[in-house]
């Protein structure tokens, strides 16, 4: 998303989805976003969001290792996210002969 001033515009998107055992295991995952082009004027700034289980609101992860087989019920448990951020990276590069 861009800032500016009090306004948010989504810019790109991406999704991953974990299955399984592995989705269990403490390891480094990969979402990758739609490329995109664009100019920051001065003061704007980038911002990251994430949502986890909860988007989009078709079938949330029960948190109970079934398949989500719909929206938030009082059957799904509290999933909580730890983000260690050494090491991450953001990477921008130049979409060099795009205009």
């Amino acid at each position: 998303s861009v800032v500016s001033g009090n306004q948010v515009r989504q810019l790109s998107t991406g999704v991953a989805r974990f299955l399984g055992d592995t989705c269990l295991q403490l390891t480094r995952r990969r979402v990758a976003l739609q490329p995109l082009l664009l100019t920051l004027q001065s003061g704007e700034q980038l911002r990251l969001s994430i949502g986890a289980a909860a988007w989009p609101q078709i079938a949330v992860n029960p948190g109970s290792g079934s398949l989500p087989l719909g929206p938030v019920g009082c059957g799904h448990r509290v999933i909580s996210l730890e983000l260690d951020l050494n090491g991450a990276e953001l990477s921008i590069l130049p979409m060099v002969g795009a205009n």
